[in-house]
């Protein structure tokens, strides 16, 4: 359990640094964008204030807080969730309610829950030749199988990769004396 919690605070530890270089990024394209020169001087000013605004915003959230986003997430209530009263549980969905209050694990578990689409070979992904789906993708909406098919036949088009033909394997015949 100790290994599990630590790997987790590592990842989010990278989150937040990652989220933090983002949002300096950000600011500092805020700060250095040219106005144009028809613009008044009211929205100069405005535009300059907003952005001396998001700057000491960004500054006092850098501040380490006395909570992690992760400690607050993992002290909260644990969901108890009936499916024969309330409809199906989407768990993106609830992150994405919830990006406000957990902005980077928000984007953590995106990323986290994402990741089961990707680990198809793409050679059973795009092939022609057996269209089995298991019950795991078999989920995938219509439009998303269509995406991934079309995106497969342009790419062999556009690299000139051709369809491979099964080797025809030949039957040796070896005598024993």
């Amino acid at each position: 359990m100790s290994f599990v919690r630590s790997s987790l605070y590592k990842l989010y530890n990278q989150y937040v640094e990652a989220f933090k270089a983002k949002s300096d990024i950000d600011t500092q394209n805020q700060l250095s964008a040219p106005t144009t020169s028809s613009s008044s001087s009211a929205s100069v000013g405005r535009s300059r204030g907003r952005a001396e605004f998001d700057n000491f915003i960004t500054n006092v959230g850098s501040f380490q807080l006395i909570k992690s986003e992760l400690d607050v997430y993992l002290e909260e209530g644990v969901h108890i969730h009936n499916e024969s009263i309330n409809p199906p549980f989407d768990v993106l969905e609830w992150w994405k309610a919830n990006y406000l209050k957990f902005r980077v694990l928000s984007k953590m578990a995106c990323d986290v829950l994402s990741i089961p689409i990707t680990t198809v070979p793409s050679e059973s992904a795009f092939s022609t030749a057996k269209r089995v789906i298991e019950s795991h993708r078999a989920s995938l909406a219509p439009a998303t199988v269509e995406a991934l098919m079309c995106g497969g036949d342009w790419l062999k088009a556009y690299y000139g990769i051709q369809r491979k033909e099964k080797e025809k394997k030949e039957v040796l015949e070896f005598l024993l004396k």
